[in-house]
């Protein structure tokens, strides 16, 4: 029962977004056209939109079946990044490809469907990418906000994390704790030797301090975890870091090497450090 639940909840948010995609597409034409005639010729303006009604039917078709086919429905959008978008603004141009030769088509065919100026599906394109990939970024956001909004209990069963290193590998922990919802922890604090990505964000996690501040910044976050993300570092630096964490009686894991990241998938996985 709450499997077919969950199922029914899935089949009617991806049709609620066909919907919104339908009404998207047809609201960035009319806008482009809207921008292009009303102040200067409204009678042209209400000729074009009559015909706009004629191939919208037609064209919003071709664009979700593109838009389907590039995956846009199947994308679980809560973790999108910048692949997710590129897929949208690929999806979109070659729809607006697709309905320039739609367009074309059924003028020379039918001789009463709109066929529009360069700059109108230039802009119509410009306005979807903005319409299509804002939809997804919204549902993003509240998706991962609600992530974020479990009940008090929860969150208090969270790791915290402390990220040593606010250098790529840093960042791709910190990513990778986010995209998981923060299940395997969630980072509270970063430290690093640079003093000029002290008093900065990294993924929105305050870069607080140098490596000798550890033990009292582990303390003030109350961290439960310390993950070294120090590839680059000398073997004899990582060692120091690594009996000043020991300091704290935290947990602690070390990540693989970037090098590691793009080989073997089990060793991308962090490790811990036996004491």
């Amino acid at each position: 029962m709450e499997k077919q639940t969950k199922k029914m909840r899935v089949s009617t948010a991806k049709i609620l977004l066909y919907a919104i995609d339908a009404v998207a597409i047809n609201l960035a034409y009319f806008i482009a056209i809207f921008l292009q005639y009303y102040s200067s010729y409204q009678d042209s303006f209400l000729l074009i939109i009559s015909g706009l009604l004629v191939r919208s039917i037609i064209v919003t078709i071709g664009y979700l079946a593109i838009f389907k086919l590039f995956n846009l429905y199947d994308s679980i959008w809560q973790y999108a990044g910048v692949y997710e978008l590129f897929q949208c603004v690929a999806a979109v141009i070659i729809g607006g490809i697709l309905s320039i030769g739609i367009d074309r088509t059924g003028n020379y065919l039918l001789h009463n469907i709109a066929t529009f100026r360069a700059s109108i599906y230039i802009n119509s394109t410009l306005i979807l990418i903005a319409l299509i990939g804002g939809i997804r970024l919204v549902y993003r956001a509240f998706a991962r906000r609600n992530k974020k909004n479990v009940d008090i209990g929860e969150i208090k069963r969270d790791k915290r994390v402390m990220v040593v290193g606010a250098g790529s590998m840093g960042m791709i922990m910190i990513e990778d704790l986010q995209a998981n919802g923060y299940r395997l922890g969630r980072p509270v604090v970063v430290v690093d030797d640079n003093i000029n990505k002290q008093g900065k964000r990294l993924r929105g996690i305050p870069v607080r301090g140098g490596c000798e501040n550890i033990p009292e910044l582990a303390k003030q976050y109350k961290v439960d975890e310390i993950t070294l993300c120090i590839p680059a570092a000398s073997p004899e630096r990582q060692i120091e870091i690594l009996k000043i964490a020991m300091e704290t009686g935290c947990i602690l894991k070390t990540s693989p090497s970037l090098l590691e990241m793009s080989g073997d998938k089990n060793a991308r996985k962090i490790r811990n450090v036996e004491k």
